[in-house]
């Protein structure tokens, strides 16, 4: 018995209702099938988006990681150079500048965290011309060593024009090695 003698022993209703079944299985394979499609396609685009989004994030947070880092190094860099006592370097470039360091005195070096340490020193100078003042801190600052003059305190010095009195600390800052410090339970 083949399918086309069953249908036609159904009755009317029945062929009707298989008719209607049949229409409704067709309709959820033409529009089914594709709704699925493109749910599952747009599910993918979407994660694909967020992939994207992902590694757009990576790229720039490399980027500011690398540039983080660059920083980083050239510190770590700057701090290699250990600066040298600094009354007998501050008194070298005063020669250099032409001037006179009347006073100098050794400041307590201060510990910043457990890395760096700040040593300075506080000089005088007596009847210095403004032009000889100006190149002689512009020469501490780019000397190439971690140093800033922390403290300066310019005085007319008497009724003589271009004279001033300065008072001045400069501080080095260095840079401890953290392996040589002993951990705690070291014996040294």
């Amino acid at each position: 018995m083949s399918l086309a003698e069953r249908f036609e022993r159904l009755e009317p209703r029945e062929r009707q209702l298989a008719l209607v079944l049949l229409a409704v299985f067709v309709l959820l394979f033409v529009v089914g099938i594709p709704v699925l499609v493109q749910s599952s396609v747009s599910s993918a685009r979407e994660e694909n988006e967020n992939l994207r989004y992902a590694l757009s994030s990576i790229r720039e947070g490399q980027a500011k990681y690398a540039a983080r880092s660059m920083g980083q190094q050239a510190v770590v860099e700057r701090y290699a150079k250990t600066t040298p006592a600094l009354a007998g370097f501050l008194d070298n470039l005063a020669r250099q500048n032409k001037i006179e360091i009347a006073e100098s005195q050794d400041q307590a070096t201060v510990p910043h965290g457990k890395v760096y340490e700040e040593r300075s020193t506080r000089i005088t100078l007596r009847k210095v011309g403004m032009l000889a003042l100006s190149k002689f801190m512009e020469a501490i600052e780019v000397s190439g060593y971690p140093v800033k003059i922390s403290r300066l305190n310019i005085r007319r010095s008497g009724s003589q024009p271009d004279q001033y009195d300065v008072s001045m600390t400069v501080s080095a800052f260095d840079r401890k090695d953290p392996k040589a410090t002993p951990a705690k339970g070291d014996d040294g």
